[in-house]
């Protein structure tokens, strides 16, 4: 419960910091703060790809690591954006004015592209200045960029203010669809990989938040488990990204879900760029949803190893 605490309170104080320095400066000053939200994107982007740089390189037999990390990740999260987008469906048209940023199709490749591209910059950069001996710990870790968009992010909400009542019912039992889905493509994905159901469990209930899922299976059942489970909420994390990039726009519900923990960090931003403002309160609703929902069902599911 310390670990919870410590992990979400820095996460609402920088959001409540940009809450209220929007409402007490002059918004000719913090608009153009909110405008640099999209530089700040890539800047997160590369520094994630440097800090799985860092990982890959300690890494012991990292391709059969790596392969069921990739295949985990990419089962539970195409399962999950796909049977959302069912259950779901598209959003509904609206007479409001749209608040995504751009919506056309050659926008969001360019921005998967861009996404993409940093992220591996990052991951290049760093194994390269590893494998050559000099240091990769100078560079900020992606906490402190996130803690910056998540300030400018509160100063954003002071322009439109968001209500709790705009969740709908429908929306509040997402977290339990979610969690459903990413279970049963979990233990489906360890069968036909030949492992045991509960490795299914494991590996698919970290919901994107690798920080915490990493370092409670090393330190309880090893660190080549620690290590998959690392990657695999690593991956999904990434995975999220492009997935709201390309289908966010039409699919917001289905999109904010793959995001599982992550909804309320590292891809809040993102998802307030490409499904709109209305979408930033669902965002942080799944995200705090899944920050409380993990570390107690990872602690279920060790408890039977």
């Amino acid at each position: 419960m310390t670990h919870l605490i410590q992990t979400i309170s820095p996460l609402f104080l920088a959001i409540a910091m940009g809450v209220f320095v929007g409402r007490t400066v002059p918004s000719k000053f913090t608009k153009p703060a909110v405008l640099k939200l999209g530089v700040l994107v890539w800047i997160l982007l590369f520094a994630i790809g440097w800090e799985f740089g860092l990982v890959y390189e300690q890494l012991s037999n990292p391709s059969a690591i790596i392969k069921n990390a990739l295949i985990f990740s990419l089962s539970v999260s195409l399962g999950i954006a796909t049977l959302m987008a069912i259950i779901y469906k598209q959003k509904p048209a609206t007479n409001k004015k749209d608040t995504r940023e751009d919506i056309k199709f050659s926008h969001i490749i360019l921005e998967v592209v861009l996404a993409l591209a940093s992220v591996s910059a990052g991951l290049t950069f760093s194994i390269s200045l590893v494998s050559n001996g000099i240091s990769a710990n100078w560079m900020p870790a992606p906490m402190v960029f996130l803690y910056i968009m998540l300030f400018l992010i509160g100063v954003d909400i002071t322009f439109s203010p968001l209500k709790i009542r705009q969740l709908k019912k429908k929306v509040l039992l997402m977290p339990i669809v979610i969690t459903t889905i990413s279970l049963i493509t979990g233990v489906i994905t360890a069968q036909i990989l030949g492992l045991s159901w509960k490795d299914g469990l494991l590996f698919s209930c970290g919901f994107g938040w690798f920080s915490l899922s990493g370092t409670m299976v090393a330190g309880q059942i090893g660190e080549v488990y620690g290590a998959t489970m690392l990657l695999t909420d690593l991956f999904r994390e990434l995975l999220s990204i492009f997935v709201i990039f390309f289908i966010g726009h039409k699919y917001p519900d289905s999109a904010i879900a793959t995001a599982g923990g992550t909804a309320m960090d590292t891809t809040l931003p993102i998802i307030r760029k490409t499904c709109g403002f209305e979408y930033t309160l669902q965002g942080l609703y799944i995200g705090i949803a899944f920050t409380l929902i993990t570390p107690f069902l990872l602690t279920a599911i060790l408890s039977s190893y």
